[in-house]
């Protein structure tokens, strides 16, 4: 990144994150077939939809009341960052999970918090010092997912 990051701008795209993996999480659940697998992908999408309300929250506070996700080429180029360094394009994501292989899986969605971590850390390095403090709180939620997946992949699920 380039331009120093705002936190608000870094808050609107952990939004954005935050939903697209609720949505993974649920269609892996969904699709894995494997009971403890299932179990973490809905426990990962209800924190996802819990971080999506934390972000939201911290957005709201960091502008004093709020401030309007932006809209047009704004928020188009937001998502093509996104697409470009974070989440897997959807047709991979659904043959993933329509497939049923739930090492396939699971591996998928280790590299996309990977991804997560590095795009915020990314993000992180070039924020304001004042906006340091939101981008961490969110680069340590998707370590914590990632903790949580890469057990269970090294479990052998």
């Amino acid at each position: 990144m380039s331009e120093t990051t705002s936190g608000d701008k870094a808050l609107r795209l952990a939004m954005q994150m935050e939903e697209i993996g609720r949505i993974f999480y649920e269609a892996f659940a969904e699709g894995c077939g494997k009971a403890d697998m299932a179990d973490l992908a809905r426990r990962l999408a209800g924190q996802e939809q819990d971080h999506y309300r934390t972000f939201r929250r911290m957005r709201e506070a960091l502008a004093g009341g709020g401030r309007p996700a932006p809209g047009g080429a704004e928020a188009a180029a937001e998502e093509e960052l996104l697409r470009k360094h974070v989440v897997p394009e959807p047709a991979e994501v659904r043959r993933v999970a329509l497939a049923g292989n739930a090492a396939d899986a699971l591996d998928l969605a280790v590299r996309m918090e990977e991804d997560s971590v590095r795009f915020y850390s990314a993000l992180r390095a070039d924020a304001a010092p004042a906006d340091a403090e939101a981008i961490d709180r969110i680069i340590d939620a998707e370590k914590g997912h990632l903790a949580a997946l890469r057990r269970l992949r090294d479990a052998g699920a």
